[in-house]
């Protein structure tokens, strides 16, 4: 009687295991991406806003400012480096691509037409309790910023963005880098 009932139970979990039916949420297809979500996908950085496209297509002389530690965030020799290679990145990407800007160094920020400034409003950094933990932990840069006509004081675009990752050989001043990268190409669209 007892191999019975275990015979029936075994059976009957099988066949609720083998039938369970998917949620609703998972098997829902989801509507197609309409023109303008499309091109908001398209855009290089989380969140931006072009605010002067008429000024920004001028172009003219640049000066990027090394990003500075937003509330939160511990101003250290590690966020200058991070500041450091966010500007890199965005040279580079002005640099590779476009005659519409002049990059200059600091030294020269008089002489400039605009100025990007901004500020790293998060680092996140594996702890080192899980360091020694097994698994992948999460890195990450968050900054936000903005492009100013220094001639009026005007605010031309303003953006934010976030690199994130989990891969052992990537560190912040890589994510900086690649932030750096991506406002430069945010600001390249606004001129193509």
């Amino acid at each position: 009687m007892k191999i019975l009932r275990c015979i029936s139970l075994l059976c009957l979990c099988c066949l609720l295991g083998c039938s369970w039916v998917k949620p609703k949420w998972f098997t829902r297809s989801r509507p197609p991406k309409t023109e303008e979500q499309r091109l908001e996908a398209v855009q290089f950085v989380e969140s931006g806003k072009i605010l002067d496209a008429d000024r920004l297509r001028q172009g003219g002389k640049l000066v990027i400012v090394p990003f500075k530690a937003g509330a939160g965030v511990e101003a250290n020799n590690d966020l200058d480096k991070i500041s450091l290679m966010i500007v890199k990145g965005a040279a580079q990407a002005f640099k590779n691509q476009s005659p519409h800007f002049e990059i200059l160094l600091s030294d020269n920020a008089q002489d400039a037409d605009f100025v990007i400034e901004g500020h790293v409003t998060g680092i996140k950094k594996r702890s080192k309790m899980k360091k020694w933990m097994p698994g992948r932990h999460w890195r990450s840069v968050s900054v936000e910023g903005k492009m100013i006509d220094q001639t009026t004081g005007d605010t031309i675009l303003i953006f934010k963005d976030k690199k994130e990752t989990r891969k052992e050989t990537e560190d912040h001043l890589q994510l900086g880098l690649g932030i750096g990268e991506d406002v430069g190409r945010f600001i390249l669209s606004g001129v193509e």
